[in-house]
């Protein structure tokens, strides 16, 4: 599109004087050869005769021709300059063409370079810089390929890059009240690290198992007063089955790893029916207790519940 200057433009007063041509022809003829080159991308127009086809000029070529580019004047370009390859150009379109032009004659010029294919070798073309590809088929056979590397070699990843612990999201499998406490026990275990059964079996496998974790004592006390509703000891045997079907994603920082383990597993239990299944009370503050109801395990809400439904002060 013309901009507004353009009726003043030396160059526009000179096609339409010198070589007398009416001032709404000559701005027509201009906007027909611009908007050719906006759809290509391209400032190539070619011979005379696509210079009288851009234009849409009535006349023959050769006129055309010469009044779009000896307009400029002695020593100067019109609005069509001649190159080395004896073909016609639109000067300077790309620095008065719209963003989207530019856009377009980048994608052009990124067609036109050849690539190769990084399945089969052969040269392609392709507007995307990203493509890596001459053809789906080689895209999908090179996909199988590094998936059957990945199965020789696990460390490594579908796209070529080792795997850490944080590239895949842990699927731990959902731990319910009715794992921490069985339905004949009617009051949970101590929470404390005074050295009752249930604590040291748990610090005992961290141990035997997390060579990283130094106290496994502090990590029972920490973690069973932020989950109460979770058997430590399942947990850490589920994550450590998962750690060994799962070499290389590992984790360093086992601590870390196995906080961010029950996090997952005490939102799957929070979300899970068993959480909510009876209204009767309890007498632990804050916790769970299970009761023996139709052959199963179902469990009471908590003081916390009843407290937010207002029945306890």
């Amino acid at each position: 599109m013309a901009r507004p200057t353009l009726l003043q433009h030396p160059k526009f007063t000179r096609l339409v004087e010198v070589f007398n041509i009416p001032k709404p022809h000559a701005l027509g003829y201009l906007e027909m050869m611009w908007q050719r080159a906006y759809e290509s991308g391209s400032d190539l127009i070619g011979d005379e005769m696509d210079v009288k086809l851009f234009t849409g000029y009535p006349g023959d070529a050769p006129e055309i021709t010469s009044a779009l580019l000896g307009c400029g004047g002695p020593a100067r370009k019109g609005f069509i300059e001649k190159r080395e390859d004896d073909l016609f150009y639109v000067h300077d379109l790309f620095d008065h063409a719209p963003d989207y032009v530019l856009s377009k004659a980048r994608r052009e010029d990124e067609r036109k370079l050849a690539r190769l294919c990084q399945f089969c070798g052969d040269k392609f073309h392709s507007s995307d810089p990203r493509a890596l590809y001459c053809k789906d088929s080689c895209r999908k056979s090179a996909s199988r390929d590094r998936q059957r590397h990945f199965e020789t070699d696990p460390s490594v990843s579908g796209d070529g890059q080792r795997q850490t612990e944080t590239d895949c999201p842990l699927t731990p499998l959902p731990s319910l009240t009715r794992e921490l406490y069985p339905p004949e026990t009617t009051s949970p275990p101590p929470s404390g690290g005074g050295g009752g059964a249930a604590v040291s079996e748990f610090a005992g496998y961290v141990k035997t198992n997390w060579k990283d974790v130094k106290d496994p004592g502090a990590l029972e006390i920490v973690e069973r007063e932020a989950f109460p509703q979770l058997d430590l000891l399942h947990e850490a045997r589920a994550a450590q089955a998962w750690c060994v079907a799962n070499p290389s994603r590992a984790p360093k920082d086992h601590k870390r790893f196995f906080h961010n383990w029950l996090q997952r597993s005490y939102e799957a239990w929070r979300k899970s029916p068993a959480a909510h299944s009876s209204p009767s009370r309890n007498g632990h503050n804050g916790r769970a207790s299970p009761v023996a109801q139709n052959g199963g395990a179902t469990w009471s809400k908590t003081d916390d519940d009843l407290r937010r439904e207002g029945k306890l002060i």
